[in-house]
């Protein structure tokens, strides 16, 4: 079983916290770890036996040469008390530093395992179920890898994996991506831990580069968007101001206009005043002699009026309720979008409520059981002193025990010690036996692994290259969607630019029927004008015929009537003046009202449109930060499906292939049929000329023939 499936083992035991016994095999023999809780508790050992001297060589504690005399002195590879004071350990630690040891020679020689759920004893103080990982990953770490790079995002959060603030400082420093110079064996298990709790995240230097590589070349690109996205800006910024400049310059010259209309409305009514008082005063006589017929015609003309002007203010009234209707639908319009875009609002903040709120309950999470950690390492060590000062003082007690007994026990340690000089004799041959047998099985299992990393180098090389020929392909179909959303772009700025110009063309189409509309209303109020002047110069040279005949006869009875008609007629065109300067006012007020209503909307059509464009860029902008994420776990996954993508790309190339073999065929062949038919039309044509032409013969024969006949 290999290193890296025990610790699979052991780190499945620790992560659900499981009791019960892991059981080993290796060669026929087996070898039992008892868990408690994730924790080790207790051991027995079929194989892997290793000695405690052994275990302190291992840990660093000790060097080679103080391990050599140990054995020189028959300690059998047990610590004495010497050496344990000179390393400042007891003999608890010595046997957790045991137990360690056992764990990874387990893990280097064990060939299969077996958990098994159930109630277990205690046999020794537990070992954190970490550090037991840690032992059984070591023999498997820093085999078969090349240079990577390291990044840890959350410090913090890898705090449970860690044992000193040696490795919390060493991993302070990878936050960023980074190559360490020299891992030491701890750390190499550290940081292979957390990766696979993904606290660490790991890459090739190779994956490094291309990433770092493909990120500058996406912050690039995204800068040019950015830059094309402003200049566009700027570009609309400009030309909706000098749309605004245009509409001003416009509204000044209509009301230029307006104001040169007012003036000469106002000079030809002061001439028509004085051609209508000179008539007036010429008419006056002969209008005496019909004066019942005038006011029965005056009170026609009333009634007419009236009508008119009724028909007029009922006319003014429909026009302003369909304004007033057009004005409540576009506040409708603005309403509803103003309702749509706070709604968006309201969601986006939803969102982002809630992510604080999963961030903030997540943090709480971590600093609980960081909290709740602390608290078992406080209780850990109190029960640790606690029993250190136990051992103390029963340690003094043997001491005074013992020098009372030392007389008599110096004689049988006499000969205990040529007993166990024996033993260790017959120790140290078995021990090299035992160990010229394990380094067989050390050489035999390494021919193992170096067969296995040569089998794992060959997949991982042809991952690699089908890993690097679906990124082409994926850059190639990256880059064909770049291009078709650029032309997709450039299209719709090509509609919007060739809308705008229809825009500005309907608008000028319509000013100008507008013009044209008022200079032919002005020309029939001209032609209308000069018609009633004629009729009524016919009417008054008709009436003054008629008044001459009857003046002689009655003018000493009109006189007074005159006088008092006088009057009453000046009245009535100061009061049909009156109301002509009032409709001449009201017409031009409205007039200036609808321009000042077409400014206002103009001038919302643009703030709608800047608004639409500034949405349009914000939702450009999230869609890109959409995209990069989708891309990040695009890649994610793709790192995970790489060997069925490699085949399905394989059979996608030959499938592509065969149709774009399929494709050129029958464009070869569309092409010959094309060739065919445009020589058959050639041909065709030919003929058809040269029936043309003995046609076109034929005629002139037998015209020629008529002509002689």
């Amino acid at each position: 079983m290999s290193p890296s499936l025990v610790a699979e083992a052991l780190y499945s035991v620790h992560k659900s916290r499981a009791t019960g016994q892991l059981t080993l095999h290796a060669g026929g023999r087996e070898a039992r770890l008892f868990l408690q809780q994730g924790n080790l508790v207790g051991t027995q050992l079929g194989f892997g036996f290793q000695s405690p001297a052994q275990a302190l060589l291992q840990s660093g504690r000790i060097q080679a040469d103080a391990l050599d005399a140990l054995w020189a002195r028959g300690g059998a590879g047990e610590p004495d008390e010497d050496l344990l004071e000179a390393l400042g350990m007891d003999e608890g630690a010595v046997a957790e530093l045991q137990v360690l040891a056992h764990v990874r020679r387990l893990s280097q020689l064990a060939e299969r395992s077996a958990f098994e759920p159930g109630d277990v004893e205690e046999m020794f103080r537990p070992i954190a179920g970490v550090r037991v990982l840690r032992a059984a990953l070591e023999p498997a770490v820093g085999k078969g890898q090349g240079a990577r790079v390291y990044r840890c995002a959350d410090v913090a959060a890898c705090a449970p994996w860690l044992s000193s603030e040696e490795e919390r400082a060493f991993l302070e420093t990878l936050g960023t991506f980074r190559q360490p110079e020299a891992l030491t064996m701890a750390q190499e298990v550290v940081l292979h831990l957390l990766e696979r709790e993904g606290l660490v995240e790991s890459l090739s230097v190779e994956e490094w580069e291309e990433r770092e590589r493909a990120r500058r070349a996406e912050e690039a690109r995204l800068a040019e968007e950015a830059r094309r996205a402003e200049e566009a800006r700027l570009a609309e910024e400009a030309r909706l101001a000098e749309e605004a400049r245009r509409a001003e310059e416009a509204r000044l010259a209509e009301e230029a206009r307006l104001a040169e209309e007012a003036r000469l409305a106002e000079e030809a009514r002061l001439v028509e005043e004085a051609r209508l008082a000179e008539e007036a005063r010429l008419a006056e006589e002969a209008r005496l002699a019909e004066q019942a017929r005038l006011e029965e015609e005056r009170r026609k003309e009333e009634e007419a009026r009236l009508a008119e002007e009724a028909r007029l203010a009922e006319e003014a009234r429909l026009e302003e309720e369909r304004r007033k209707a057009e004005e409540a639908r576009l506040a409708e319009e603005a309403r509803l979008a103003e309702e749509a875009r706070l709604a968006e609002e309201a969601r986006l903040a939803e969102e982002a409520r809630r992510a604080e709120e999963a961030r903030l309950a997540e943090e709480a999470r971590l600093a609980e059981e960081a909290r709740l950690a602390e608290e078992a390492r406080l209780a850990e060590e109190a029960r640790l002193a606690e029993e250190a000062r136990l051992a103390e003082e029963a340690r003094l007690a043997e001491e005074a025990r013992l020098a009372e007994e030392a007389r008599l026990v110096e004689e049988a340690r006499l000969e205990e010690e040529r007993r166990k000089a024996e033993e260790a004799r017959l120790a140290e041959e078995a021990r090299l036996a035992e160990e010229a047998r394990l380094a067989e099985e050390a050489r035999l299992a390494e021919e193992a692994r170096l067969e296995e990393e040569r089998r794992k180098a060959e997949e991982a090389r042809l991952a690699e290259e089908a890993r690097l020929a679906e990124e082409a392909r994926l850059a190639e179909e990256a880059r064909r969607a770049e291009e078709a959303r650029l032309e997709e772009e450039r299209r719709k700025a090509e509609e919007a630019r060739l809308a705008e110009e229809a825009r500005r063309a309907e608008e000028a189409r319509l000013a100008e029927e507008d013009r044209l509309a008022e200079e032919a209303r002005l020309a029939e109020e001209a032609r209308l004008a000069e018609e009633r002047r004629e009729a009524e110069e016919a009417r008054l040279a008709e009436e003054a015929r008629l008044a001459e005949e009857a003046r002689l006869a009655e003018e000493a009875r009109l006189a007074e009537e005159a006088r008092l008609e006088d009057e009453r007629r000046k009245a009535e065109e100061a009061r049909l003046a009156e109301e002509a300067r009032r409709a001449e006012e009201a017409r031009l007020a409205e007039e200036a009202r609808l321009a000042e209503e077409a400014r206002l909307a103009e001038e919302a059509r643009l703030a709608e449109e800047a608004r639409l464009a500034e949405e349009a860029r914000l939702a450009e902008e999230a869609r890109l930060a959409e995209e990069a994420r989708l891309a990040e776990e695009a890649r994610l996954a793709e790192e995970a499906r790489l060997a069925e993508e490699a085949r399905l790309a394989e059979e996608a190339r030959l499938a592509e292939e065969a149709r774009l073999a399929e494709e050129a065929r029958l464009a070869e062949e569309a092409r010959l049929a094309e060739e065919a038919r445009l020589a058959e039309e050639a041909r065709l044509a030919e003929e058809a000329r040269l029936a043309e032409q003995a046609r076109l013969e034929e005629e002139r024969r037998k015209a020629e023939e008529a002509r002689l006949a």
